[in-house]
């Protein structure tokens, strides 16, 4: 689904995490240095960094699966074989 998703360029350039070439580690590496610089040129700044891991538990499906749909999603990488709550 990845594959699918970067192909079709579904994913923000903002993406990190789980795209070929690019980390979480390094999105964070850019964030705290556009802080620093940012901070250097006088501005108050702040950075958030929150690991996310543990919202996926909580993703409504059906609403994954449709918006996973409207996006045209090649149906065959779509597959839940269980009911939507």
């Amino acid at each position: 689904m990845s594959e699918e998703a970067e192909r079709r360029g579904l994913l923000s350039d903002r993406q990190f995490g789980n795209k070929e070439g690019r980390t979480a580690i390094d999105g964070a590496a850019i964030m705290v240095d556009r802080a620093h610089a940012a901070w250097t040129n006088g501005h108050t700044t702040g950075v958030l960094l929150m690991d996310n891991m543990g919202a996926f538990p909580s993703v409504e499906i059906g609403r994954l699966v449709n918006l996973l749909m409207v996006r045209q999603l090649d149906e065959d990488l779509i597959r839940w074989t269980g009911s939507f709550p």
